[in-house]
């Protein structure tokens, strides 16, 4: 019996390797699996990489692209070739509205602000739209204190078959064609099943603003439904916002680069801290890691001048009228009614609040520095009521208050 059993194993082994029943498993099995692979790919197309127009409840909304905004901001970039680019983390890309650039005289702005963006990523966009648009006219940046951090230099977005090392040149190299080609098939049946069950709001609108929509929803943005505490404790001890902090001044190098570039371009260059909330501001304040701050504006003051709207200000206080018109998404996130006041100061509207931010240069950045130390004192003197769980949160003795 044993023999009779080597026997069947060994001709069944012949059977299966033999090259004539290979190729029949190959015409018959492999070639027409890959082919449906590939046409699933190609139809639902959920990272909006081929340019074909979507089909209705099967892909208008190509749900992929929310953890995937540096492909989008990357291939919009290079399909629009906007003559103006706003730069920054998803704050900017929540906040600032290319319409209102636009009302100033910017006509052809796109939004390519994506999360977490460091200033290396910032460049290297900056590269890429000058590639694509040569005649590019308006660069408008807004900066993060986490940007220059070292713990927000990862390389990020490569998952998703795309890197910065794709940004030198054009975005899209055959290889690429085939690579999203054979994206595994969940990333098409989701999209799918989404656009199938129910009537989707876009992720970006086409200038690449995230949709305001959207960023009012727990699903889509989870800090939405948290405290500003919750936000608070979230960047305090995460690595790439501020746990173990250490300024990076390869990331300022990038911001020098990004002036230079500019320079020669004669590109219009303007640049900004966002403004999240004024308990923030003080998280950042009461960790010890407010005279890095300061730091850092001094050495970025020397580079370039810049617009802050950090800090304690009517804004991130909340202290402006704003029945009608809400300020801010979340703790982090400000509405574009937010970025309105921000272009309205820059650009010096007549209707700008004029105690909303500082001009900051290298010649007033000392003065600049002992302001915000003064709007904070006065704050202080409100007595904020969310104070107390923003020390129990940071557990610091008083003398370091």
């Amino acid at each position: 019996m044993k023999a009779l059993h080597n026997f069947y194993i060994i001709n069944f082994d012949e059977e299966v390797m033999n090259p004539k029943h290979c190729k029949w498993f190959v015409l018959i099995i492999l070639v027409p699996s890959l082919c449906v692979w590939m046409a699933m790919n190609l139809l639902v197309n959920p990272f909006d990489f081929y340019p074909f127009p979507p089909l209705h409840r099967v892909n208008d909304v190509k749900v992929a692209m929310g953890v995937s905004q540096r492909l989008h901001c990357a291939m919009e970039i290079a399909r629009q070739k906007p003559l103006g680019i706003v730069l920054g983390t998803s704050r900017c890309n929540n906040g600032i509205d290319p319409v209102d650039l636009e009302k100033l005289g910017y006509p052809h702005v796109f939004n390519s602000g994506f999360g977490q963006s460091n200033m290396k990523e910032k460049y290297y966009f900056l590269e890429h739209a000058l590639y694509h648009q040569p005649d590019l006219k308006l660069v408008v940046i807004g900066l993060d204190f986490f940007n220059f951090g070292k713990g927000n230099s990862v390389k990020r977005g490569s998952k998703h078959g795309f890197s910065l090392n794709d940004l030198k040149g054009n975005t899209f190299s055959p290889l690429q064609y085939f690579h999203f080609l054979f994206k595994p098939l969940s990333h098409s049946y989701k999209t799918w099943n989404a656009n199938y069950s129910e009537d989707l709001d876009l992720i970006y609108l086409d200038n690449g603003l995230w949709n305001p929509i959207l960023s009012a929803n727990p699903k889509i943005n989870p800090f939405f439904d948290k405290t500003d505490i919750d936000f608070v404790r979230y960047v305090l001890r995460t690595k790439e916002y501020y746990s173990k902090y250490k300024l990076s001044y390869k990331q300022i190098h990038f911001f020098k680069k990004i002036v230079r570039l500019c320079r020669d371009k004669n590109i219009e260059l303007k640049v900004f801290f966002t403004p999240p909330k004024v308990l923030y501001w003080e998280a950042i304040y009461r960790s010890q890691l407010w005279p890095t701050f300061e730091t850092l504006k001094r050495e970025l003051a020397a580079i370039y001048p810049f617009w802050d709207f950090s800090g304690f200000n009517c804004v991130t206080t909340e202290a402006i009228d704003t029945k009608e018109n809400p300020l801010y998404y979340e703790c982090s996130h400000f509405r574009p009614y937010v970025g309105r006041l921000i272009l309205d100061r820059m650009y010096h509207q007549p209707h700008a609040i004029q105690n909303f931010g500082y001009y900051i240069t290298a010649e007033n950045v000392e003065d600049a520095l002992q302001s915000i130390r003064q709007d904070r004192l006065k704050w202080l003197e409100t007595q904020p009521a969310n104070l107390k769980e923003l020390d129990n949160e940071l557990s610091l003795p008083e003398s370091l208050l």
